[in-house]
C-alpha cells in the first residue's frame, strides 16, 4: 500500500470509529468536505499541520495513521467491526448502551486475564464458582 492511500486508510477508519461523518472532522479541522474525502480515498497527501489537527480532533497520537507494516489487514477488519459496533451502539437506550460497555470491559478483562476459558473471570470454570 502506498503512503497516500495509507493515511487516507487510516484518517477514514479511525473517523468512523470515532463515529464521526466527513462532514464532522472537516469543520473540526476547518477543511471541506472535499479536501477530506480526496485525503480519505488517497487522492491527496494532508500537510503535517493537518494530520496534527486531524490527530487533535479525533484524540489519537500521530502514529496511529502510520500502521506498522503487516498489519493493513488487521487494521481494515479491526476499522470494519469498530464501525459495526459503533452504529449499533447509536441506536442503544443509554441503559443498555452503558451495559453494552461492561460486557465489552469484562470481555477486554478476561481476554487480558488469559481468555475465558484461560482462568479469567470465575476461573474459568463451568459453573461460575472458580471450581473445576
Amino acid at each position: 500500500m502506498d503512503p497516500l492511500s495509507g493515511v487516507g486508510l487510516q484518517v477514514r477508519a479511525l473517523r468512523r470509529r470515532q463515529g464521526l461523518t466527513q462532514e464532522d472532522l472537516a469543520l473540526q479541522i476547518e477543511r471541506s468536505v472535499e479536501t477530506l474525502s480526496a485525503l480519505e480515498r488517497g487522492k491527496t497527501l494532508p500537510t503535517l499541520g493537518v494530520l496534527q489537527r486531524i490527530a487533535a480532533a479525533l484524540r489519537v497520537p500521530l502514529r496511529d495513521f502510520f500502521p506498522l507494516p503487516g498489519a493493513a489487514a488487521e487494521t481494515r477488519a479491526q476499522a470494519a467491526l469498530f464501525s459495526e459496533l459503533m452504529s449499533n451502539a447509536r441506536s442503544l437506550p443509554l441503559a443498555e448502551l452503558e451495559m453494552t460497555v461492561r460486557l465489552v470491559e469484562v470481555v477486554a478483562d478476561c481476554h487480558g486475564a488469559g481468555g475465558l476459558d484461560g482462568g479469567g473471570v470465575n476461573g474459568g470454570s463451568p459453573d461460575g464458582r472458580g471450581e473445576g
